[in-house]
């Protein structure tokens, strides 16, 4: 799944350049790849009550494009990786100094 989360993000990697920024991206396409399992309702709340309630202070341009994004993503993750059904449940980034390393932690069972 690591190599899988690195490929779903490959779109939005030129974007970061640090490691904060890159721990945001992937925030961003977690909850996207596990917001793609559930109805577009659910899908909606989630992503308002994780965007909203994580950035609360933020001004709603932000907010918004954010939300758009990860909207973004759902429908990359529906489009190009629907092979895979596992939740992701935690990640580790390292940065070598030359690189960075993804390991991620998926759901053992896969998703309906």
């Amino acid at each position: 799944m690591s190599d899988v989360l690195f490929d779903f993000i490959a779109p939005y990697r030129s974007a970061v350049n640090t490691t904060d920024a890159y721990h945001r991206l992937l925030t961003l396409a977690i909850l996207a790849w596990n917001a793609s399992f559930l109805s577009a309702k659910e899908q909606r709340e989630m992503v308002e009550r994780v965007v909203d309630g994580g950035l609360p202070s933020e001004s709603e341009e932000l907010r918004s494009g954010l939300k758009q994004i990860v909207y973004e993503m759902i429908e990359r993750k529906r489009t190009h990786f629907s092979e895979y059904r596992r939740n992701i449940i935690d990640y580790e980034l390292t940065d070598t100094g030359t690189e960075y390393r993804l390991a991620v932690a998926s759901t053992a069972e896969e998703m309906e």
